[in-house]
């Protein structure tokens, strides 16, 4: 036997699904079909191979969309859950972010009113919270960062969390019951052991205590005082541009979320700004229109590679829900009354391209990716891209109605300095 020549292939791949056999034979096309069972069919010819395919992809997408409408509602237990477990989410952790939020744009208006120059509150997942115009033509800013807290029982000493990762700029450490703060450099907080800092205060009149750091001869502000501090200290911290900052990014996960936000942004220009609300169900929201009405709240999903053996994109579309009982993350669906719309995009980095899907909530709520009365809602789905029948060769499921929301590629944001750097750092 004659050694290192290949054997010749007994078949071909036509289309995913459907085999061409070499030989003679009458019915050299062979089709899986999936559907009542998977087993092989034979045809004669291509077109006949190509319809029968077609057939059982239909007969799959009747019987995912039976078996979506045969769910069981939802319990009465399962409807309160949901309602208890926000509650829940606004007082342990969602009331901190809207307490940051409310206390940047007090900020933000005082600076306005005491300098006369811009404040610009920032985009969520930025180091920066906060932009401060120095001049009238704001072509640089100073950068801003804010954390609050409430005090403890005694009333007396306030725990400030994650204050390390902000060198280069200033720190405004806010109590927000008691309407008093610290102002404090980035740099030095490096150096606190754990991340968190505490502070106890008995007064405006009162001693320093030994964890307030002395600013100016004093260590306790009113607003006001920060306002003024931080402008007539104003050449402690380097001055930065907007796109800098609001590009300024700790993790990778945050940066791809610009991308995608800067790409649906600059498709639809001047019709859309970032939510007051910060961590909010909304990641963008659409300017207010001409007459009386809502404003579209839009939320925006990464796309992932499919798992071996499926088809399609995955998206993780669900939300924080806590920690468990040993200490795991939970999370549960979004609800139909967090966003009114959906895009989901799935980057190419060498490509600088995204493939995009424009979804309706009144489309998640009748597929149940969203939470509402009848259904829970899912933590994630697939979205497919338009393509003919033949070629998908797994188990079709109603996630295939996706394509009907399919937008096309789109181009990602222009490479600016910036955004090259920053895309270099995330090693995307």
């Amino acid at each position: 036997m004659q050694r290192g020549v290949a054997k010749k292939p007994r078949y071909e791949i036509v289309s995913k699904g459907i085999y061409f056999w070499f030989g003679k034979t009458p019915l050299p096309y062979r089709v899986q079909v999936l559907w009542p069972s998977n087993h092989f069919e034979r045809f004669a010819t291509k077109e006949e191979a190509l319809a029968r395919r077609a057939e059982d992809v239909a007969v799959q997408i009747a019987q995912s969309v039976k078996r979506a409408n045969d769910k069981k509602p939802r319990t009465e237990e399962e409807r309160t859950f949901v309602t208890k477990k926000r509650a829940y989410d606004l007082a342990t952790s969602g009331n901190n972010s809207k307490q940051e939020r409310d206390v940047t744009n007090d900020l933000a208006r005082l600076w306005t009113e005491r300098t006369g120059f811009r404040a610009t509150p920032l985009n969520d997942g930025t180091r920066a919270d906060l932009l401060l115009a120095l001049d009238a033509e704001a072509t640089l800013w100073l950068c801003v960062q804010v954390k609050t807290a409430n005090t403890n029982s005694k009333g007396n000493f306030w725990i400030f969390c994650h204050v390390k990762g902000y060198t280069g700029m200033a720190v405004v450490c806010w109590a927000v019951d008691a309407g008093i703060g610290w102002l404090h450099d980035g740099k030095d907080l490096e150096a606190i052991e754990g991340g968190h800092l505490g502070i106890t205060h008995n007064g405006m009149d009162a001693p320093r205590t030994k964890n307030e750091k002395q600013w100016n001869g004093q260590s306790v502000f009113d607003m006001k005082g920060l306002i003024e501090t931080i402008r007539s200290e104003r050449d402690r911290w380097p001055l930065v541009t907007e796109e800098f900052a609001r590009w300024d990014f700790e993790g990778r996960e945050n940066f791809v979320e610009m991308l995608t936000l800067e790409t649906y942004r600059a498709k639809y220009p001047g019709k859309f700004d970032f939510p007051d609300e910060q961590a909010g169900r909304a990641d963008l929201v659409g300017k207010p229109p001409p007459e009386a009405g809502n404003r579209l709240r839009v939320q925006l999903k990464s796309a992932k590679d499919p798992p071996t053996g499926a088809t399609g994109f995955k998206v993780d579309i669900h939300v924080a829900a806590g920690r468990g009982d040993e200490g795991n993350q939970l999370i549960e669906p979004y609800e139909s009354s967090d966003f009114d719309h959906l895009v989901v995009m799935y980057l190419f980095p060498l490509t600088w391209d995204a493939y995009v899907w424009e979804i309706p909530m009144s489309k998640l709520i009748e597929k149940g990716i969203v939470g509402h009365e009848l259904f829970k809602g899912k933590t994630a789905f697939y979205v497919h891209k338009k393509s003919n029948l033949p070629e998908e060769t797994r188990h079709i499921n109603q996630s295939l109605w996706t394509r009907e929301f399919f937008k096309g590629t789109w181009s990602l944001p222009e490479l600016t300095d910036v955004i090259r750097d920053a895309r270099k750092k995330h090693e995307f």
